[in-house]
């Protein structure tokens, strides 16, 4: 146990720093891990020796932090403050859950399994692909205003709850399911219909960036996504299969 005062203290912040693990409300997360740490720093310092268990306690700070996404959080580095790295997390494991779909040739068309794709990379995520997508998304509307050189999905659902991010899990399946009720042909011929599930499904793209914008009770949801021709910083290109 942390002996004293102090001890009380970091343990009653670690505590509230769990409890917002998790929530959407991001003030009382930061709130919390930014006085855990001033608690902290002020005890070590005046702790000539650590007394037992506080190791282990502070190990635990790290554990903590991952699990609320700070830690996670500096490898976006995105300077978009209308976006959240919970988010920006979300979407490319939803969209490569799929694409690897394609690639194995288990996903689901119209008439049966749809062909199955090849050399299909792994989407990273773009901090400038997801300012594209907040300006399109920002258009409350079916983007006008894009660049002619990335693709694009846009799509809108209403809201009917605080959490949106089973939002963006629907959205990014209704993408999708354009194969389920347009189908797609033995040769996977592009039809206007499948706009949006070719854009996702397309296997020489290999980052994604996605934003949106609550409108009137409806929340526009924009993707952009381009391949190693755009000019931005990427990871090592990575084959789904």
């Amino acid at each position: 146990m942390l002996p004293g005062t102090m001890g009380q203290a970091l343990l009653l912040n670690f505590e509230f720093i769990k409890s917002n693990i998790g929530s959407h409300d991001t003030r009382n997360t930061v709130l919390a891990v930014a006085v855990f740490f001033a608690f902290t720093a002020v005890f070590v310092a005046g702790t000539a020796s650590p007394p037992p268990g506080c190791t282990q306690f502070l190990n635990l700070i790290g554990i903590v932090l991952e699990a609320a996404g700070f830690l996670t959080s500096t490898k976006y580095q995105c300077w978009n403050l209308a976006q959240e790295n919970d988010i920006r997390r979300e979407y490319p494991v939803e969209v490569n859950s799929l694409r690897e779909k394609i690639a194995n040739g288990t996903a689901e068309c119209k008439n049966g399994k749809c062909p199955q794709g090849k050399n299909i990379y792994r989407l990273y995520w773009d901090c400038i692909l997801e300012n594209y997508a907040q300006v399109a998304a920002d258009e409350c509307a079916e983007p006008k205003t894009v660049p002619s050189d990335l693709s694009f999905t846009y799509g809108k659902l209403e809201v009917t709850t605080c959490n949106p991010m089973p939002l963006f899990k629907k959205q990014v399946k209704d993408w999708w399911n354009e194969t389920k009720t347009v189908g797609l042909d033995a040769n996977a011929a592009y039809k206007p219909e499948l706009k949006n599930f070719a854009v996702l499904a397309n296997g020489l793209a290999s980052r994604i960036g996605c934003a949106q914008r609550n409108c009137d009770g409806f929340l526009h949801m924009a993707g952009a996504l381009a391949g190693s021709g755009f000019p931005s910083e990427l990871p090592s290109m990575t084959l789904l299969h």
